[in-house]
């Protein structure tokens, strides 16, 4: 996976607020897009499933990590590691953080279990050498861009989530989206329900006591259009349109030294 970042956040957060660089995002963070996988103690040959489908469609990718696994050893500079602490566990958000980053020592980024967030989390993120956090949800909407928190957090909104769109019953096609529109457009997909190509959560609920029993899920999976159909459309839409893809990380970066014209270069072959 990719370095820690050796970007030092120095933004004075009261004089970037009225800074022109929110303009310049909205002009031009109009095509990026972000892949991003919560990995929710997955099986590793779950995990695996889904890197495969990455690999092949030659895109950058940011992991939340859950646990210790081997699956990314070895892999390229395209995959980023996060962490994805659970808090329900836990009122010592410090040690929960800091146990994840024992495990991915590298990770700049987070993204909570369950979107969990308060000011002490955002402040705990700070305190552990986090340089931004992808928490908020902002289903289907038009300009999004990162913004600085109150602490100097950099918050990234993301745009989809996978079981939310179960939660919807939208079709499982990208038409349903506003692609076109201005802004990012970051993604958030889980292992599990790629490997299920989960279409409803009560697919989900029947099949989850066989978690840590890949043989078994098989069984289970959806074989009509579901998530993994969506991320397959999703990364052929990608190619098509040669559209770049983003780390979260890149994308943390480019907001924080400005270089967000970037983010619109064409792909090249």
């Amino acid at each position: 996976m990719a370095k820690k970042s050796d970007t030092i956040l120095s933004l004075n957060v009261r004089e970037h607020a009225y800074e022109p660089q929110a303009t310049l995002i909205d002009n031009y963070l109009n095509s990026a897009v972000g892949l991003t996988f919560d990995l929710d103690w997955a099986n590793d040959y779950v995990i695996a499933d889904t890197i495969e489908l990455l690999i092949k469609a030659n895109v950058k990718a940011t992991f939340c990590v859950t646990h210790q696994t081997s699956v990314f050893d070895g892999l390229s500079q395209d995959f980023e590691g996060g962490i994805h602490p659970n808090f329900d566990k836990s009122n010592d958000f410090d040690l929960t953080i800091q146990n994840l980053l024992e495990i991915v020592p590298e990770a700049i980024g987070v993204r909570s279990h369950r979107l969990c967030q308060s000011s002490p989390i955002l402040q705990a993120f700070m305190d552990n050498g986090l340089e931004y956090d992808c928490n908020l949800l902002m289903c289907k909407q038009s300009d999004l861009r990162p913004f600085i928190n109150w602490n100097g957090l950099v918050r990234i909104p993301y745009f989809w989530e996978d079981d939310v769109h179960c939660i919807f019953g939208d079709p499982w096609t990208l038409d349903v989206l506003p692609m076109n529109s201005p802004g990012l457009k970051i993604f958030d997909f889980h292992p599990i329900h790629i490997f299920l190509n989960t279409e409803t959560l009560d697919r989900y609920e029947v099949a989850k006591k066989y978690y840590h029993q890949p043989k078994v899920l098989e069984e289970y999976r959806n074989s009509g259009r579901g998530t993994r159909d969506f991320l397959i459309n999703l990364l052929e839409y990608i190619r098509e349109n040669q559209i770049l893809t983003y780390t979260l990380n890149e994308i943390n970066n480019l907001y924080q030294s400005g270089d967000i014209q970037t983010l619109t270069t064409p792909k090249k072959d």
